[in-house]
């Protein structure tokens, strides 16, 4: 009988480090904080939030929307 098992490589760190550098190197991301900012405003406009109401933000990014829009819930 003869028994064989998948394990795992380890990953090239090195690799993917290089890769996200290229990535966030390349992006324009004072024209993307002004899109968020934008929709930040929108989505707490569209939710009707009033300050003194508690929000839960799940996996919403950096947080930058969310600041952005709802400033009366810091």
């Amino acid at each position: 009988m003869t028994i064989t098992t998948n394990r795992a490589e380890t990953p090239d760190y090195t690799a993917i480090k290089a890769k996200q550098q290229v990535t966030w190197g390349s992006g324009d991301y004072g024209r993307i904080g002004v899109t968020l900012q934008i929709s930040g405003e929108q989505l707490c406009e569209s939710m009707d939030i009033r300050s003194g109401q508690s929000v839960l933000d799940i996996a919403g990014g950096n947080g930058n929307v969310a600041l952005a829009g709802c400033p009366s819930l810091l």
